[in-house]
């Protein structure tokens, strides 16, 4: 860094100190506030228009986790970014802005311009919904908002373009379809929706350690205990990617009677989410843990703590019961069937049956060559991943392509999509005999683990609404992973904001 930048580029307490200076000298003060990722020619005639209105132009940086514009998003981390806006003589000082607003930068500053795009001008128009708040404080301390006279180029557009072959084609068609008005209104709609979910309740304990390598006495790794990890799984972690849409989900599923975890549950499910619980005599709440690696997150092994004894002829009719009472309250069931013996036969035959439904049935090494789809033939949707087709079928080795129509002809699944991890997911209308592909996005992976529930839960929730189109459906459920990747288990969960986001701007 060059002297002229190192000058530039500031610590908040750092330009406070400046300020005071400013301030004395009554110099007139203009914030900028942006992620300003690719800079462009329209960036560099917005730094100069702000000049215009003030004397010291500071440029406020969106940090790198707070950046929601899409896979890939940003390009260039915040350090690169500072560097090139601090070369531009119209630019006095560069902060960090470590929030997802200027509201806080703005407070803090108290700018006597708080200069914006001319896009930003309509307030209806502001996908991030967040212009308004900003307006809010800027009036709050008496301050000016003044727009740009020219409208800015994209820099979202221009990176696009770097997108690769299948991931432009998929765009190009949600383009030539859709608008951002579209899926605004597509994501009002879904605040309005509720969703009944079944399925088993799963804690995710993360066991984090430190290798200490080979025992001197036995062929074993020994470990170093760091640090212990809890996060919601199964259809919890499902239900709460899900409320961040729409007004209501309910929750069937069951707990063990002894260590219920039900605080633990119930202290990290959204206000929104209704538990219907039925509790098994003699057993704990069901729990997989994890021994990971504290310093990369891999993981070593895992331990299932869980029964998969048969329920009472009274726990069965309970349950029963409960779903059929609940049935027709909600605009879509989504079941997540674990194969941990709490849907029968018996309970997936009233299922089944059921046109606005979605099926998601996971194997797993306790489960492996038992549970089956099967269960739910003439499901309206269902979502499994390659190995689940693949054991299905008893077919190791053919076309991924060709298995799949084959398989929803088998059960007779109108809509069957196979997600095939970081190759994306395959979407089948049998209808229309068509299979379409939707390539992954992901760039940032920490765990996968939720990637599968994250993808259910967006595809349920934008389902409820009677959308058809496998790829509109494919794409967004797929965007709807970004974020639960980045962190660790179930740590994060589908960002409301952050989807919409990212799909107005991939349309750019």
């Amino acid at each position: 860094m060059n002297n002229n930048q190192s000058k530039k580029i500031l610590s908040i307490s750092n330009l406070i100190e400046k300020l005071r200076k400013i301030r004395n000298n009554k110099q007139k003060v203009v914030l900028c506030h942006g992620v300003f990722d690719l800079l462009h020619f329209g960036h560099i005639n917005y730094f100069r228009e702000a000049k215009k209105n003030g004397d010291i132009v500071i440029a406020s940086i969106t940090a790198d986790k707070y950046v929601l514009k899409g896979p890939g998003r940003p390009y260039f981390n915040f350090k690169n970014r500072a560097k090139v806006i601090s070369e531009l003589s119209s630019v006095d000082y560069v902060i960090e802005s470590d929030s997802e607003t200027a509201e806080k930068i703005l407070s803090i500053i108290k700018p006597d311009v708080y200069f914006k795009g001319q896009d930003y001008k309509n307030k209806k128009s502001d996908i991030s919904m967040n212009i308004g708040k900003e307006i809010r404080v800027v009036k709050k301390y008496k301050g000016i908002i003044m727009y740009s006279n020219e409208e800015n180029f994209s820099s979202s557009s221009i990176l696009n373009d770097s997108l690769e072959r299948d991931q432009k084609n998929i765009i190009d068609y949600i383009k030539k379809n859709y608008d951002e008005k579209f899926f605004i209104s597509l994501f009002e709609k879904l605040k309005n929706k509720k969703i009944l979910l079944i399925g088993e309740t799963i804690i995710d304990k993360y066991l984090l350690v430190d290798v200490l390598g080979k025992s001197g006495k036995e062929s074993i790794l020994n470990f170093e205990e760091q640090s212990e990890k809890k996060f919601l799984g199964g259809v919890l972690a499902i239900a709460n990617n899900i409320s961040n849409f729409v007004k209501k989900v309910k929750i069937i599923s069951f707990l063990g009677k002894q260590n219920n975890h039900y605080n633990f549950i119930r202290k990290n499910l959204n206000k929104n989410i209704v538990c219907d619980f039925l509790y098994k005599k003699f057993y704990p709440t069901m729990i997989k843990t994890k021994i990971v690696d504290s310093k990369n997150f891999n993981k070593f092994y895992g331990l299932y703590n869980f029964s998969e004894n048969n329920f009472s002829e009274n726990e069965k009719n309970k349950l029963k019961n409960k779903i059929k009472n609940s049935l027709k309250e909600y605009d879509l069931i989504t079941v997540s069937d674990y194969g941990h013996n709490l849907i029968d036969k018996k309970i997936s035959n009233i299922l089944k049956k059921q046109k606005k439904i979605i099926v998601n049935t996971q194997i797993n090494s306790a489960n492996i060559g038992y549970h089956t789809i099967s269960k739910y033939m003439g499901a309206n949707c269902a979502i499994i991943n390659e190995v689940e087709l693949r054991h299905e079928l008893k077919d190791k080795h053919s076309n991924i392509r060709n298995l799949i129509p084959k398989l929803s002809k088998k059960f007779k699944i109108k809509f069957l999509v196979v997600t095939v991890g970081k190759n994306g997911s395959y979407g089948y209308d049998i209808k229309k005999n068509n299979l379409y592909y939707c390539p992954a996005f992901a760039k940032e992976v920490v765990d996968r683990l939720g990637a599968g529930d994250a993808y259910l839960s967006v595809f349920s929730a934008v389902y409820a609404l009677g959308i058809k189109d496998l790829r509109l459906l494919m794409l967004i459920a797929s965007l709807g992973t970004l974020e639960v990747i980045k962190g660790l288990g179930n740590s994060n969960s589908v960002n409301f904001k952050s989807l919409l986001k990212s799909i107005v701007y991939l349309i750019k």
